[in-house]
C-alpha cells in the first residue's frame, strides 16, 4: 500500500458520557460498532476497494475551545 504511518490523537475516557463529549459523529451514533465489534474498523480498510467509497466533501475545519474557570468566593470564619 505504500502507507507506513498515519497521524492519530488516542483519548482516554472513562465513560459512554465522557465518548459523547470527545468522539466524533460517526462514533457517538453507534458506539458499539468501534468499541465491542470482534473486528472494529482498521486503517487498511481505508485502501480497500471494496470496503470503501471515495466522495467529494466540502473541507472543514474544527475548533475546540477549551476554558478554565476560577471563581473565588469569602466566607466567615469561625
Amino acid at each position: 500500500m505504500g502507507v507506513t504511518h498515519v497521524p492519530c490523537i488516542v483519548q482516554h475516557v472513562a465513560s459512554r458520557d465522557e465518548l459523547d463529549v470527545v468522539a466524533s459523529s460517526s462514533v457517538r451514533r453507534n458506539p458499539d460498532l468501534y468499541l465491542k465489534h470482534t473486528r472494529p474498523p482498521m486503517l487498511k480498510d481505508y485502501f480497500n476497494p471494496q470496503l470503501r467509497m471515495v466522495l467529494p466533501v466540502h473541507r472543514r475545519l474544527r475548533q475546540v475551545t477549551v476554558r478554565i474557570e476560577v471563581e473565588e468566593d469569602f466566607v466567615p470564619a469561625l
